[in-house]
């Protein structure tokens, strides 16, 4: 199988984006805002990095988090959400 465009993961990336703002904007201060934050950053990184027309490194892709705080903390609660993010970040490793 081919490696995704970065046009398409930039389309993947925007959609987590916009989801994540919505979901910043309406949570809690404290632990619940904190991790939308963690998650937003991310992503900013990697729409960042796609912009620039480049392939994350291995260290790059090793750092992040928010694939993993989708899945324990949105896969019952918000699958759409948890898997917007988790198909952004398999496919931005894939680059």
């Amino acid at each position: 199988m081919s490696a995704p465009s970065h046009a398409q993961v930039a389309t993947l990336i925007d959609t987590a984006l916009t989801m994540t703002e919505e979901r910043l904007a309406a949570a809690p201060g404290g632990p619940t805002q904190a991790m939308f934050g963690s998650i937003r950053n991310q992503l900013v990184f990697m729409r960042d990095t796609v912009a620039d027309g480049r392939s994350p490194t291995t260290p790059e892709k090793n750092s992040l988090s928010l694939g993993v705080i989708a899945v324990r903390e949105f896969e019952t609660s918000d699958l759409t959400y948890c898997d917007a993010i988790c198909d952004a970040v398999f496919q931005f490793k894939k680059l």
